[in-house]
């Protein structure tokens, strides 16, 4: 139970802090075991080690705030990172993008891509106000203003919420009005959101501006335009491109997974078999979605033995 729970963290937390006082005082200990909990998934724990801070007077920083939110993410709970986020409003004055940015990929983590948003507008709504000198402390002094990342998981949220328009908008607006220049991550993340809707030009036409940009595109990056031109049906420019990609990155499982749905599309049967057997060579695993695709070519093309063989390899 939650009382359970939080009695032995008390126990825990309160015998080392007796024992070596300042151990857990100058704050990084405890940042330290709020993102080892998190990482694990471990939420409640989490929330239990925030109450024992609380009550043994010990103040929450931005990077305990921002460790704990994030914490929320990994085991799916956004309205407690949204909860903690306000606390942080409230204990901290004014939270900076660290804590900011923690909220953004939490909510947008669980679907909440409204919310990613929101909270992007009041970081932009943040940066225009100026604080008094006098609040410029050790802890509201950070000046909130949006950066790469705050745009990057917003327009991440976006791509997991299917909201292709509104992740290119934001792509664009983030240097145009904001002066943030977009990144690898960036980019990515917008030819999710195209691959996802199966916005084939316009993965194609990220892929091409990224590279007059100075940005190599990479891996991912071409997986998700061939994903794009696969589920629109442009299975032969998929392969093209697939060609086009390996001599430019190293192709990983992903990139040959994508690659195999596209033949698959197409009815390609030898093509999608002489992709697996070219990942295999390499070194590379084939996953769920390869061993699919496979299967799916051959029988279409009503090469059962070799469909039943690899049903017995795998």
């Amino acid at each position: 139970t939650d009382a359970s729970r939080y009695s032995s963290v008390a126990s825990i937390l309160g015998t080392a802090h007796q024992r070596q006082p300042g151990l857990l005082d100058d704050g990084r200990m405890l940042t330290t075991v709020l993102t080892q909990l998190g990482r694990r998934q471990k939420g409640s724990v989490v929330l239990s080690v925030c109450r024992w801070m609380a009550e043994s007077r010990i103040s929450m920083n931005r990077f305990h705030y921002a460790a704990a939110i994030s914490a929320m993410e990994k085991s799916r709970r956004w309205e407690e990172a949204l909860r903690l986020l306000e606390e942080a409003k409230r204990t901290l004055q004014q939270p900076d993008a660290h804590v900011y940015n923690a909220a953004i990929s939490a909510v947008g983590a669980c679907g909440q891509w409204e919310r990613a948003l929101q909270l992007l507008e009041e970081m932009r709504a943040g940066s225009q106000r100026r604080r008094p000198a006098h609040r410029a402390s050790s802890e509201g002094g950070h000046l909130l203003r949006p950066d790469r990342i705050s745009f990057n998981a917003a327009i991440h949220a976006l791509a997991s919420g299917g909201q292709w328009r509104r992740a290119l908008e934001l792509l664009r607006d983030m240097e145009a009005v904001d002066g943030v220049r977009p990144d690898l991550i960036s980019y990515n993340s917008a030819m999710s959101a195209m691959a996802s809707a199966q916005q084939w030009r316009g993965a194609l036409m990220l892929l091409e501006e990224m590279e007059g940009r100075g940005i190599h595109p990479d891996a991912f990056s071409y997986t998700a335009a061939i994903r794009a031109l696969s589920g629109a049906g442009e299975w032969a420019q998929a392969l093209r491109l697939f060609d086009a990609a390996r001599a430019r990155v190293v192709p990983n499982t992903v990139l040959y997974s994508a690659a195999i749905s596209a033949a698959e599309k197409g009815r390609r049967w030898e093509a999608a078999l002489r992709l697996f057997d070219e990942m295999k060579t390499a070194g590379l695993m084939p996953n769920t979605i390869t061993h699919n695709a496979l299967l799916s070519a051959l029988g279409a093309g009503g090469r059962w033995c070799e469909a039943l063989n690899l049903l017995r390899r795998m």
